[in-house]
């Protein structure tokens, strides 16, 4: 896994440039917007002179490789929508969404990221001066052109020696609710912890079926390279999500870069009476 250094900054940039349609499709879909983004000329982050809106609140997308970081700062003024200060459920899974199709697309095929976010801040400079950018550390800004033609800038900001994924409000709520989850489990059974807890970490296959059929086994052996095998199933018809064989959703194929991935429109279960599923 490749890891920043002052000789693979031009790659990045390069990276930026060449995935900058892929870059603008996940910020489209997040938002319902229509822009087009446009990699301009990068800078030195100490030397480099932002503008006010970058000193206001906006959105951090935040990404982690190989323990330094990379954000991305959307300013409140791009504009956002009023939603992503205190997003909901499904709008949570948007914002996610971009920070992971932005960690495949942002960087060189060589750098894995380990973590990415996105958050809401109330001054986006000040909370990257507190993630610690290095003193090499690069500014690439980005031009979003909405449909009435007028400009806005994105800034991406890399390498950072502290990222952060969580405000610290978010994070000192956790902190203090954590004491109260084990003292009751404490209580309930010394040195014991949740069940839940060690269900955490316990694989699962997750699978996607594209349509399914039964077929005699004549048919089967009457299959060769070449056959073309015909289904029911409308091309328009959403993808099943399976978990560990058992139906667990619904949603619609999606291109991330040159990948592939499933974009979740319906959670839910199965039970006697088939797929039971609820819109989130």
């Amino acid at each position: 896994m490749a890891a920043f250094t002052e000789e693979n900054i031009e790659s990045i940039i390069a990276t930026v440039a060449q995935n900058v349609t892929v870059i603008a499709e996940s910020l489209n879909q997040c938002f319902d917007s229509q822009f087009t983004l446009q990699a301009e000329d990068s800078q030195g982050w100490v030397d480099a002179t932002l503008g006010a809106e970058f000193s206001g609140p906006g959105l951090l997308a935040v990404l982690k490789c190989a323990e330094r970081g990379v954000v991305v700062m959307l300013p409140e003024t791009l504009p956002l929508p009023p939603w992503y200060q205190k997003p909901g459920d499904s709008q949570k899974a948007r914002l996610e969404t971009l920070a992971l199709e932005w960690s495949m697309n942002l960087l060189p095929a060589d750098f894995e990221c380990e973590q990415f976010a996105s958050r809401s801040v109330a001054d986006m400079r000040t909370e990257v001066d507190h993630m610690r950018p290095t003193n090499w550390a690069c500014l690439q800004e980005i031009v979003a052109t909405g449909p009435d033609g007028v400009d806005h800038k994105l800034a991406m900001v890399w390498p950072l020696k502290k990222p952060v994924f969580e405000n610290a409000e978010q994070a000192s709520a956790a902190g203090n609710a954590a004491p109260q989850t084990n003292s009751a489990a404490q209580s309930a059974a010394p040195g014991a912890t949740s069940g839940f807890d060690r269900l955490r970490n316990l694989p699962v296959s997750v699978s996607v079926r594209i349509a399914e059929k039964r077929v005699s086994v004549l048919q089967l052996l009457d299959i060769s390279a070449g056959t073309l095998i015909t289904f029911p199933k409308s091309c328009d018809d959403q993808l099943d999500l399976y978990v560990n064989n058992s139906l667990y959703g619904k949603g619609e194929a999606v291109k991330i870069g040159e990948k592939f991935g499933l974009k979740i429109n319906e959670v839910g279960a199965v039970d006697s009476g088939g797929y039971r599923a609820k819109v989130v």
